[in-house]
């Protein structure tokens, strides 16, 4: 499955695989865009999250990217209702916090479903992840340790 960004940054598509090289993780520290531009750094990026108890954000983002690409009305339909128990509702498990204006604009979505309609949603949880989640994801030592995984002693000292 190829996803297409559009909302909170430039147009961009997300390759299903990639070999996960030096260079691939050293770019993902260069901005948050070049991390969700990659299948690899978005996977290494929701681990870190679950580590943290912390990956309701992406994973609410990541259904939006799913969203916006439907073009069957009964699948955005049923997707818009799924993303809004999930995440949006009162009493959802893994309710997201946002903005009262926001609150009011995913109540609507489900009045009026398409598939851009939770994108002011996304772009604000975007923001809060680029923000807050994804400096500390640069910053932490499970990054660090993927970075250093690809120094020749770390090769050196497995296969000896």
């Amino acid at each position: 499955m190829v996803f297409s960004f559009s909302c909170c940054r430039s147009s961009a598509t997300v390759t299903p695989f990639e070999p996960l090289t030096v260079e691939v993780v050293r770019e993902w520290a260069v901005n948050f865009d070049n991390l969700l531009k990659s299948q690899r750094g978005q996977e290494e990026f929701l681990k870190y999250l679950k580590k943290e108890h912390s990956e309701c954000n992406f994973l609410f983002w990541q259904s939006c990217e799913q969203l916006r690409v439907q073009t069957n009305q009964g699948t955005v339909n049923e997707m818009i209702r799924t993303i809004y128990h999930d995440f949006l509702a009162p009493e959802a498990d893994m309710q997201i916090n946002i903005n009262a204006a926001n609150q009011g604009i995913a109540r609507e979505a489900l009045e009026h479903p398409a598939p851009h309609a939770f994108d002011p949603v996304q772009q604000e949880i975007y923001g809060l992840m680029k923000r807050d989640s994804y400096g500390r994801y640069i910053r932490s030592d499970r990054y660090k340790e993927l970075l250093a995984s690809f120094e020749p002693e770390a090769t050196n000292s497995v296969t000896n």
